[in-house]
């Protein structure tokens, strides 16, 4: 991805995501030593606790963030199961919604909702995927009861425009005076394109 704004992703960055796909490593094969730890400081995402701390990332950290909620997808969905690959395919595109976008305030809104574990890995959920004996404190779903930073309880595909649009409506039916650069809405849409 390439962006002007100086936001830490250009194209010399290496995040191939369809590598990842041709490359798919049998699950049981994952080596322990590039296991996420649950206490370990060392790692970037131990560490993320909002949307803030992505920001905060330098960006030559950000090919290793990616490197590490990759890791932990695949030993998450060995220990637990779960749909881990169409998390994959989003890795780059949500570590870069996080980084541009101010969410909560910018309301980002999955159409594939089981594509939202980095999402809610970078919003302040990750213990739930790092830790084994925290697994069941997530959804696999969005799901506003667990953060802020989910809309709406959701499921699979085709809802995401209409219910940004609808979002962007309301706010502007409520507040015709407000500046509507206050906030914006992303709608991401995965296989109902």
């Amino acid at each position: 991805m390439r962006s002007a704004s100086g936001n830490g992703f250009d194209s010399s960055d290496s995040f191939a995501v369809s590598g990842a796909a041709e490359r798919t490593a049998r699950l049981h094969d994952i080596p322990p030593s590039i296991t996420p730890s649950h206490g370990d400081d060392s790692h970037l995402l131990s560490r993320i606790a909002s949307p803030a701390d992505v920001k905060a990332l330098a960006p030559n950290e950000l090919a290793e963030l990616c490197r590490e909620i990759r890791t932990t997808l695949l030993a998450y969905g060995h220990q637990h199961g779960g749909h881990i690959g169409s998390n994959l395919g989003m890795v780059e595109a949500t570590v870069a919604l996080h980084r541009v976008f101010d969410s909560p305030r910018d309301r980002i809104v999955f159409d594939v909702s089981h594509q939202s574990y980095v999402h809610k890995m970078l919003t302040g959920r990750a213990a739930a995927y790092l830790d084994p004996d925290r697994f069941s404190e997530v959804t696999g779903f969005t799901n506003p009861d667990e953060s802020k930073h989910d809309q709406f309880v959701l499921g699979h595909t085709g809802t995401s425009i209409s219910l940004a649009c609808g979002l962007a409506k309301t706010r502007e039916q409520r507040h015709r005076q407000c500046d509507r650069r206050d906030r914006r809405w992303f709608a991401e849409f995965g296989r109902g394109v």
